[in-house]
Order: C-alpha cells, then sequence, then structure tokens
C-alpha cells in the first residue's frame, strides 16, 4: 500500500477554514487547511484530540448548522465540483453516494430501532433508487464484502445483538454501499480490542485496494498509519504543521509536534522502569490559541520569534513539508542525509 502510485485527484481542499459560533463568538477551529486524495491512496490525519481531524472531516461533509452555528470559507472540491458553494440541500445528492463517512462509535452511529438490512437498505433506495427486494439482496452482498459470518441471519438483527466488531463492519458496509469514491474513516477502531482494530484496518485497506476509491483515515494511531497509509497529515490546533510521505515522516519527522508523536508511541525495547514519554502541557481550548507558532508554548526549541511570528508550511523536500522556522536547517540536514 506504502508503495502505490498516486493517480487521480479525487479530493482538492484548499485554504479550508471552519469557524463555530460560541457564547465567546465566533471561534476558528480549522485555519487554512490545504491537501488532495488520490484514487487509491490512504492518507492518514493525526494528532492529539482537539487539533481539528474530526471538525475537517465534517467540514468536508458538511454536517454541521449552517444557519446558526459555523461558517466555512475557501474551497473544497470533490472531482472538481466545489462542495462549498453547492445549495445545503445538494450535499444529501452526495453524501452516502459519491463520499461517505465512517464515525467512531458504531453503537451509537447506528439507528437501535431499524434492522441491519433497513440501514444497508436506505442509501441504496435513496441514491440508486432500486426496490426493496433489490436493496436486500445488495444488502446481503455488502455484508458478504465486508466479512460478516452467517450474513442471511444478521440481515434481520439490531445492532445491540451484534458484538462491536460486527458493528463496525455494517458501518463500513452502509458507507460502501453505494460505492463512492472517497471514503472518510474518523477514528474507525476505537472502543474495540486490539485483535479486532486489527481486522477493521485489514478490512479497510482491503476494500481501498478492491474499490480503488480515495480514503481519508483519521486517527491517533500512529502504528496504524505506519502500516496502512502512503500520506499523512500531522495537524495541530487546526493547523497542518507537517505533511510528508509515510517513509519519510517516520524516518525523519521534521517538526518537533511530529517529534514528540513519535516518541510517544510505546515501545518493546528499552528501559520499562521509566515513565512513558508525554508532550508537556496539553491542547489549548479555541479561546486560547496563542500568537506566533501555536505548538511554541510546549516546544522545547521555541525562541522569541517563534512566540512572536506564525510560521508557515514550507517544503524540507519533495516529499515533506513542515510549519516551523527551522525548516531552512531541517533541509539542510536532510540534504546532508541523502
Amino acid at each position: 500500500m506504502r508503495g502505490k502510485k498516486m493517480s487521480e485527484k479525487i479530493l482538492e481542499v484548499r485554504q479550508l477554514a471552519t469557524s463555530f459560533h460560541t457564547e465567546r463568538g465566533w471561534q476558528q477551529a480549522i485555519d487554512g487547511v490545504s491537501f488532495d486524495v488520490y484514487q487509491g491512496e490512504i492518507l492518514g490525519i493525526v494528532g492529539e484530540s482537539g487539533c481539528g481531524k474530526s471538525v475537517t472531516s465534517q467540514s468536508i461533509m458538511r454536517l454541521y448548522d449552517e444557519r446558526r452555528l459555523v461558517r466555512y470559507s475557501g474551497t473544497v472540491k470533490l472531482e472538481g465540483q466545489s462542495l462549498l458553494d453547492i445549495p445545503f440541500h445538494k450535499m444529501q445528492d452526495i453524501r452516502g453516494s459519491r463520499v461517505s463517512m465512517i464515525f467512531q462509535d458504531a453503537l451509537s452511529s447506528l439507528n437501535p430501532v431499524l434492522t441491519i438490512c433497513d440501514q444497508i437498505s436506505e442509501p441504496l433506495r435513496i441514491h440508486q433508487h432500486l426496490s426493496k427486494k433489490a436493496a436486500r439482496e445488495k444488502a446481503l452482498e455488502m455484508l458478504r464484502l465486508v466479512g460478516i459470518p452467517a450474513p442471511e441471519k444478521r440481515l434481520d438483527q439490531y445492532p445491540h445483538e451484534l458484538s462491536g466488531g460486527m458493528r463496525q463492519r455494517v458501518m463500513i458496509a452502509i458507507a460502501l454501499a453505494c460505492r463512492p469514491h472517497l471514503l472518510i474513516a474518523d477514528e474507525p477502531t476505537t472502543a474495540l480490542d486490539v485483535t479486532i482494530q486489527a481486522q477493521i484496518m485489514e478490512l479497510i485497506v482491503r476494500l481501498n485496494e478492491q474499490l480503488n476509491m480515495g480514503v481519508m483515515l483519521i486517527t491517533h494511531d500512529l502504528a496504524v498509519v505506519a502500516q496502512t497509509c502512503s500520506r499523512v497529515i500531522v495537524m495541530y490546533l487546526g493547523q497542518i504543521v507537517e505533511e510528508a510521505d509515510v517513509l519519510t515522516l517516520f524516518d525523519h519527522p521534521c517538526h518537533p509536534y511530529t517529534e514528540g508523536l513519535m516518541r510517544s508511541i510505546p515501545r518493546m525495547e528499552g528501559d520499562r522502569t521509566k515513565p512513558l514519554y508525554m508532550i508537556p502541557g496539553t491542547v489549548p481550548l479555541l479561546s486560547q490559541i496563542p500568537t506566533g507558532c501555536r505548538f511554541a508554548p510546549r516546544c522545547a526549541y521555541a525562541t522569541e520569534r517563534c512566540r512572536q511570528e506564525t510560521p508557515q508550511l514550507t517544503p524540507v523536500s519533495d516529499k515533506q513539508s513542515v510549519r516551523c522556522f527551522r525548516a531552512a536547517e531541517l533541509a539542510r540536514k536532510e540534504a546532508t542525509a541523502q
């Protein structure tokens, strides 16, 4: 997967900004995010909770209340079509057909009073106008595709009758029922045990290759990213701080935040009497975003310039960009290493 060449561009995001209306006025959660997703690739988006990963994905899908809660700027293009410019009700024709999403908690995302068949059939009947019988046959096909045992029996069961792993597979079946070109997977293995997590990720990788779609994988698990993704975006406090192909990022992390995330990964080797590394401090609230570099208050390398000026996302090489004033220094080190 990691060596796969990119082909047709499916998603193009440029300078996306998302602001929410709060008691303290408008608070910007996403600030100038730009990236692409290509056919057949899995793009990983990583960062701590509160860094804007899920807000980015839900902004692309336009899932927030646009009348009172949120406002967007920038551009989001799905196969050339601008998603932020079309009427809100037209997004219903796109969600579930051309772009789909797997949410974190399958139990709370599935409707407890509808059978599995009804929930997989719904997008098929809405977008493909299938009859009830044809939709049921397609739902059965989808359960087989995602590897659910005894699929004929599961069709008429309810979510509470399934295990956590099977519920997540059902969520994937619903998301892929209409063969979308882009799948957004938001922490798809949350609350699952390690064995089931591995099975779900193997399933997403297999379906990505089989259906040749683009995948945005949102996760805090860097081990999953290393095993499944071809490119990685690192987000901190609403901004992209580093972007690279997966091998480059893990071999030569450049941004201090990325370095901190890497150091936080538990390892089998080493002194087990020492506590696990933790990045100092916490992600601040949106109302407390610092001036200058947003990571400066937690960064061991921060200078006065970092606290006063805002760094831009700067190429370090043709495979890597970093938002740090040390970019020139890092570029020299990269050139020396090569």
